[in-house]
């Protein structure tokens, strides 16, 4: 996992360089470079999550009969995440997809407890 991980690092540095960069010289191209690589950042996680996490689920479930929880988790929190990425108007003028994000992790630290 060791590579992964470094590779996941240099994705949130680049990320986080163009976020800076945007915010002080905010351009069409500045922007571009922000919002793209961000949504790097998120993808990377995803895939860094679910091979992490659901490989480990994999593996202790023979011996772990409560494994099913933690695979539970993770793929609803990546599918949550899919509310940051496809962003909508708010509905009824409140709830926005990151109000309803925030929402939709509630139940999942019971589940994860």
């Amino acid at each position: 996992m060791s590579p992964t991980c470094v590779a996941f690092a240099w994705v949130s540095l680049n990320a986080w360089f163009w976020s800076t960069v945007f915010h002080t010289r905010d351009t069409a191209v500045t922007e571009k470079l922000d919002y793209f690589c961000a949504s790097a950042v998120v993808l990377h996680s995803v895939y860094l999550c679910c091979v992490r996490w659901l490989r480990w689920c994999l593996r202790n479930r023979p011996r772990l009969p409560h494994v099913w929880k933690c695979a539970a988790v993770v793929l609803l929190l990546q599918a949550l995440a899919l509310l940051e990425l496809l962003d909508f108007p708010p509905l009824f003028w409140v709830l926005d997809a990151h109000a309803l994000w925030h929402i939709g992790t509630i139940p999942l630290n019971v589940l994860f407890y």
